[in-house]
């Protein structure tokens, strides 16, 4: 445990913790959008009136 105790080292392990818990929580969220977004043909559908149909491309980033 002596390796431990060294400033050094612990800000090390400190810096490695906390990217691997980003990196984690940014493929979490990057997962989710997978999920959740529409994609391929969408209805729309406004009061049973004229419908839209539109394909929704797959994009990796957001596009405004």
């Amino acid at each position: 445990m002596i390796w431990l105790s060294s400033n050094i080292t612990v800000i090390g392990f400190s810096i490695v913790a906390f990217l691997v818990v980003i990196m984690l929580l940014v493929s979490l969220l990057l997962f989710a959008k997978k999920k959740l977004t529409p994609q391929g043909e969408v209805t729309i559908d406004i009061n049973d009136g004229e419908k839209l149909s539109q394909l929704i491309p797959v994009a990796l980033f957001y596009q405004p």
